[in-house]
């Protein structure tokens, strides 16, 4: 039998910091689409020319990319932060399995849990059922 593989490859905290980030991104990006949609309407409103349809036309095209950018980002938000969760989830269950093991007194380290060593011994079966129930919890083997 094969150890089991506890080892935490992803840590929630980072993609955190990295949602935090996208969120100042897109903040940035909306105060900027404000500010060109405030530029837009006084250009419209106190100008009356050629010069300032094709400014306002121009404005409008960038406030409609300010937009889309904004909805990419907040796509890219939710993404990173179902991504933090469904971590975090992981580790929590990952350390739980092996609170667990080593209460079962399996040898456990900080990326395996080891098989009961003792294979003929009386609570042997006993053991070797709960190391298979930790590994049908969903972690990989090596």
């Amino acid at each position: 039998m094969d150890t089991i593989d506890v080892h935490i490859y992803v840590e929630p905290d980072p993609l955190r910091d990295l949602e935090a980030d996208l969120h100042s991104k897109s903040n940035i990006l909306s105060d900027a689409q404000h500010d060109l949609q405030t530029a837009r309407d006084r250009i419209a409103q106190d100008c009356y020319s050629q010069n300032t349809l094709e400014m306002t036309t121009f404005l409008a095209e960038q406030i409609k990319c300010c937009g889309e950018l904004i909805g990419e980002y907040n796509r890219m938000i939710r993404a990173v932060a179902d991504f933090a969760s469904d971590t975090s989830q992981t580790k929590n269950l990952i350390l739980d399995v092996c609170a667990e093991a080593r209460a079962e007194g399996f040898s456990v380290t900080a990326d395996k849990i080891y098989p009961p060593a003792d294979t003929d011994g009386e609570d042997a079966v006993r053991l070797m059922e709960k190391f298979l129930e930790f590994s049908d919890r969903g972690l990989s083997d090596s």
